[in-house]
């Protein structure tokens, strides 16, 4: 008798185990997380002009983005792909790394120009907020009395 109530509970306790797992595994949003500029959109509360100005300046920085990213990516793979080769010339490295901090300078500017861009289209109270979020993101959270205190 003793085993079967021990088995019973036991029984009772997995099916419950089970339900949670599926229920947690089940009710989690699907898709990937919202993407980053969001957070700027959510932070600064665009009004639905601004919204529209915002999202023609992101497709416009995605534009501008892409080919770059693309080329930086295809010269890293030109330069891991000549570690193994045969004939490793080091002024072959020299060259693609020169062209990868060259490329890397263009998408520090195009960031730059876009977040500008950004800024210009805030009111004062929003500029204000623009500036903290850049200043917590270039320095961390936990600097300047933003965040949690150290350690």
């Amino acid at each position: 008798m003793k085993k079967n109530l021990l088995l019973f509970i036991l029984l009772i306790f997995l099916v419950l185990m089970n339900g949670t797992l599926l229920y947690l595994f089940f009710s989690k949003a699907p898709g990937r997380p919202a993407p980053p500029h969001l957070f700027i959109v959510k932070e600064l509360r665009f009004s639905p002009s601004q919204m529209q100005q915002y999202d023609s300046l992101q497709d416009e920085f995605e534009s501008a983005m892409r080919p770059l990213r693309e080329r930086t990516r295809t010269t890293k793979d030109a330069l891991f792909n000549s570690i193994s080769k045969e004939r490793y010339a080091e002024r072959a490295i020299d060259s693609l790394t020169s062209i990868i901090g060259t490329l890397a300078k263009e998408e520090d500017q195009q960031v730059a120009r876009h977040f500008r861009a950004i800024y210009e289209l805030c009111d004062e109270k929003q500029k204000r907020q623009f500036r903290r979020i850049l200043k917590d993101a270039l320095h961390g959270p936990g600097k300047n009395g933003h965040g949690p205190p150290p350690r």
